[in-house]
């Protein structure tokens, strides 16, 4: 069963998770920390979810997240609030996705300017995905529970700015700040980087920060009193958290425990080696036959960069004939993806056994506890993955008697 925790800053917030949960308990943590449990049933499944209820500022939200983390061992972690609208294209009554968090305390005072080192949270991959899908539909909207409001409400995806103070006029030094340094930023909050940054050392867990809009710095209020306000835009946010979750389909790779996706990720590490420990630069011999290919940085590795950074998904097959580099180009695009922390399965196919004839036998072979489809799947319900198989002309002269070894390295 998936699980969820969300975590909260006010109690108008905390009742307006409650409305979508039935059978609700409580829960002490050995610390002190009190939770709200309880389940959220849509037409496939059912998510155990937890509630906390944090103080506000980073610093303490990133404590209780990690402490909830640890406890709980949630697959995914929602922080569902109020925030202040700070762009022009915010209005009240919206809900912001944040998908990049600003930590924007962090910095240099010198003796004429404050000198911005900025800080960044992302959310989860998985998680971006899904709220760019709501935001463009309006179901969420039907979940919306007891709002007395007249708000024309929409959802967008976008940055949050994060820091420890609460802003109440656009002429003070931090309003200032933002909009020249962080003017993409479509709302501020006191707590979502903490968050962010918890989340950030669990491996494995899915995050995603998700604000209703209270008011909008700079614009008159609304026919609603300031307690109606934050009420009503709690409401917001938690119907478009619950439309996330009742719609992220297969969730079967978060059956992974943040410990176990952190081992896969190793195994998947182990498993590639061969392809990635592949020297980078051709041999001697080689480059007096093939002088032009001095080096491995050429065109092709460029353009196989810019189709992983810019494609949501694509097949590219690289072709040349034998000694031309193909396998120090892979291993050369492998090494820098790795340097870049993104998630790489590289297998050597000419390094197998030659007695694999199967998806399981692959499997073994790999040294994996999961079959690749679902070691794939799950890697890639987090984060991207980027696959390299090199050398599948080497097991061509095994197609008559191993045809299947072909096809599933291919699959």
């Amino acid at each position: 069963m998936p699980s969820a925790v969300i975590l909260t800053t006010h109690p108008d917030e905390y009742q307006a998770i409650c409305a979508h949960l039935n059978d609700i308990k409580e829960e002490t943590h050995p610390q002190g920390t009190v939770y709200g449990w309880g389940k959220f049933l849509t037409e496939v499944q059912t998510w155990d979810i937890t509630i906390a209820e944090l103080g506000l500022g980073n610093a303490d939200a990133a404590i209780e997240t990690e402490r909830a983390i640890d406890y709980w061992e949630p697959h995914v972690v929602l922080s569902v609030g109020t925030a202040i609208g700070i762009h022009k294209d915010i209005e009240a009554g919206d809900v912001v996705a944040g998908i990049n968090i600003y930590g924007y305390e962090s910095g240099e005072e010198t003796e004429t300017e404050f000198l911005t080192q900025p800080q960044m949270g992302l959310a989860s991959y998985r998680l971006e995905k899904r709220a760019q899908t709501t935001a463009r539909q309006e179901g969420w909207l039907e979940k919306i529970q007891n709002n007395q409001s007249n708000w024309s409400s929409k959802a967008v995806v976008g940055a949050i700015a994060a820091g420890e103070k609460e802003i109440s006029s656009t002429q003070s030094e931090t309003y200032k700040l933002l909009q020249s340094q962080y003017n993409d930023a479509l709302a501020v909050d006191t707590s979502s980087y903490g968050v962010l940054k918890a989340v950030h050392a669990n491996a494995g867990t899915n995050a995603l920060i998700i604000r209703g809009i209270s008011h909008v710095a700079g614009q008159p209020k609304l026919n609603i009193v300031s307690d109606n306000a934050r009420v009503n835009a709690a409401q917001n946010a938690s119907a478009f958290a619950f439309e996330v979750l009742a719609n992220l389909g297969d969730t079967s790779a978060f059956n992974l425990s943040p410990a176990k996706y952190a081992k896969l990720k190793r195994d998947i590490a182990t498993a590639s080696k061969g392809l990635l420990q592949w020297p980078r630069t051709l041999s001697r011999e080689k480059l007096q036959e093939n002088p032009e290919l001095s080096s491995i940085a050429r065109s092709e590795l460029d353009d196989l960069f810019t189709r992983i950074q810019t494609e949501e998904s694509s097949t590219t097959i690289l072709l040349g004939p034998p000694g031309s580099g193909k396998s120090s180009l892979m291993a050369t695009l492998g090494h820098h993806l790795v340097e870049q922390e993104r998630a790489v399965l590289a297998i050597k196919a000419d390094q197998l056994s030659s007695s694999i004839d199967s998806i399981d036998d692959l499997q073994r072979d790999l040294h994996l506890n999961l079959s690749i489809e679902d070691a794939t799947s799950a890697i890639a319900s987090r984060e991207p993955i980027v696959i390299l198989i090199d050398q599948l002309d080497a097991v061509s002269e095994l197609l008559d008697r191993k045809s299947q070894r072909l096809s599933l390295l291919l699959s």
